[in-house]
Parts: structure tokens; sequence; C-alpha cells
């Protein structure tokens, strides 16, 4: 594990629980969770680069009609999506966060999210910057941003393949990992009707073991 991914691991353990706990008032971009499986956008639901412009001009807005699932799978339509890129800026806005130089971290998510707004790790660190900045109309949108976005990660529990969570950037899977308190221990690539999966044997720290499922094609569709 590298230096940068055990930081960042270890801001999420230490959060995790008040992060998945508390219950923040209703919010524009919260939307409900869908109706029926039937509802939730798979890997092969289609989009354009242009859905991903007019959602993200939306979202900005605080659109609560903002399918934000639908929009990380659009984003990977652009020719910003790059899913091994941004470890240089997330390593640089985890260390500032760490070192609680908010207004530097706050600014390096910004512009990160200017080419990549759907990454839940930038509004995350947004989110915990502007509350170290007491800039409470930031905290309010990037935490809003954040929680939607993980909620869209969150339509599939990751327990099997058939229910793998759609995966945009491997620096994310470890993220989502890190939010509900657990660290991988060991990783396999499996293949299993058409579809690519990362598969993580991951462990908290009571000792309880899961896997967790992502489904890549869209970072190997990428190559």
């Amino acid at each position: 594990m590298n230096i940068f991914r055990g930081v960042a691991i270890a801001i999420l353990l230490a959060l995790a629980v008040p992060v998945l706990a508390q219950k923040p008032e209703p919010s524009p971009t919260q939307k409900p969770a869908p109706a029926s499986a039937d509802d939730r956008v798979t890997i092969k639901t289609k989009f354009t680069a242009k859905d991903y412009e007019d959602m993200l001009e939306r979202a900005k807005k605080s659109d609560p009609t903002v399918d934000y699932a639908a929009m990380r799978m659009a984003y990977t339509e652009t020719e910003d999506y790059s899913p091994y890129g941004g470890s240089t800026e997330r390593r640089k806005m985890f260390t500032e966060l760490t070192e609680k130089k908010y207004k530097e971290s706050l600014a390096t998510a910004e512009t990160f999210l200017k080419t990549n707004f759907v990454d839940v790790e930038a509004h995350y660190c947004a989110w915990q910057s502007a509350l170290g900045l007491k800039d409470d109309a930031k905290t309010k949108f990037h935490e809003n941003t954040f929680r939607s976005l993980m909620d869209a990660i969150f339509e599939y529990d990751g327990l099997t393949a058939k229910s793998a969570m759609l995966s945009i950037g491997i620096s994310e899977q470890y993220f989502v990992m890190g939010v509900l308190g657990f660290q991988r221990r060991s990783k396999g690539l499996v293949r299993e009707e058409g579809s690519i999966f990362d598969v993580h044997d991951a462990e908290n720290k009571d000792g309880e073991s899961r896997k967790f499922y992502f489904n890549i094609d869209k970072v190997f569709g990428r190559f």
C-alpha cells in the first residue's frame, strides 16, 4: 500500500462512522432511492458526453432531479475521463487536508473538480476543507454532492458479480471500502458473463471480512 493510499484510508477509517451515521437535513441534491432494481443505471446504459454536460450544469445549481448514477456513467464518455488519472491531485489534497491546510486543500479539490465533477474523493476533501474553514455554503454543497455520489455507487451492494458496484476509477474502489470501514487484504480479476470485475477481499477493524465486487468495464473500455 503506498503512502497516499494509507493516509487516505486512515482519514476515512477515522471518519467512516460519523460520515455514514449523520442524518443531515434533506438537501436539494439528494434524490430518492430507486423504486426497484429495474430503475437503476447499469454498466450498459447508453450516455453521451452531451448528457454529462447537461447534468453537470444542473448539478452545479443543486438541481434535485440530477441522477448522479447516470452522471457518473455519462462522464466516462467525455474526453476528460481518465480512470487511472488524478493520483497527483488526490495525493496533494489529502496531504493538505491531513495537515489542516484547509484553504489549500479546498483549492486543490475544486480545481480538480473542474475536469472531474463526479470524483467522490475530491468532494469529500472539499467538504471537510470547507467545514474547517467554516464556509457554510461550500460545506453544504460539497457534502450533499458527496452523499449523492455515494448513494449512486451504493445502488449496488458489491457482494457478487451480479450486484457489483459500477466503478469508473481504481482509486474510488479503495475510497468506498474505506468509507465502509474496510481495508483490502487481497485483490483479483474476474471475468464473468462478458464483464470484468475487480474483486477485493477486505477486512474491518472488528475482524469482519467480506468481498467487494467492482464492475470495471468502463475502466477497461477506455483503453
